[in-house]
């Protein structure tokens, strides 16, 4: 348990750091290297205290499971998503992504998502944290323990997306907050579900990388389609 309760302190003191220290939202060239980076030190640092890939969810035998479990669930979810894209277009307005170009909001949904959000969180919270949750209490502790921490993991993005997006009072901002949080903490314990059954962090990441790649893009279109409209008009 010491293992997991050094990884969960250093997760807290990078998300404190990460949200504090850093304009989260504002270009940021060394939020994919930085996160790929952390992800392999964090595997190295598991390997070294004993486990093994199996136990991080990193066992090749287990890819193509791992391919199976994830696979579904991404098309549906990605399906979803851009079918309420499409009724909902308001839904995933984001002031995130506000003037970006059509080349920077590629980057941002193929790159900067998949690589910086996606690896590194799955290896973080359903790989490392849960792996080495599960040996010390069981895999039930480490499905509810890591999609506790991934809620909370939340706070600060959550917050910062109310305020960006024009969330106004104290009360709405907490409330827009928690509900984030919770969801997130919620869509946690299924991805943790998809890694027990598989035994492999890829059906996780597959439904991770669907849902926030379709979301971004969502999102993209409505801004980016809006700023060229803008600049059209010009």
């Amino acid at each position: 348990m010491a293992f997991a309760a050094t990884v969960a302190i250093l997760l807290v003191a990078y998300n404190t750091w990460t949200n504090l220290a850093i304009a989260r939202y504002r270009p940021d060239r060394r939020y994919v290297p930085r996160n790929l980076v952390l992800a392999v030190l964090l595997v190295g640092a598991a390997t070294a205290a004993g486990y093994t890939t199996a136990d991080l969810g990193l066992d090749a035998d287990a890819i193509a499971a791992g391919a199976m479990w994830g696979a579904v669930p991404a098309l549906v979810v990605a399906g979803a998503i851009a079918a309420a894209a499409r009724l909902r277009p308001g839904w995933f307005d984001d002031a995130r992504l506000q003037g970006m170009t059509r080349r920077a909001g590629l980057r941002y949904a193929l790159v900067r998502v998949p690589l910086g959000t996606v690896v590194w969180e799955e290896i973080a919270f359903r790989g490392v944290l849960f792996g080495a949750w599960a040996d010390a209490s069981g895999d039930a502790a480490a499905v509810f323990g890591s999609a506790a921490a991934f809620g909370l993991w939340h706070i600060g993005p959550a917050r910062a997306a109310a305020l960006l997006n024009g969330i106004a009072g104290r009360r709405r901002v907490l409330a827009w907050t928690a509900a984030g949080v919770v969801a997130t903490a919620g869509a946690g314990i299924f991805l943790a579900w998809l890694r027990v059954q598989s035994g492999s962090l890829l059906a996780p990441a597959l439904l991770h990388g669907a849902a926030n790649i379709t979301a971004t893009v969502a999102a993209l279109r409505l801004r980016v389609a809006g700023a060229d409209s803008t600049r059209d008009a010009g």
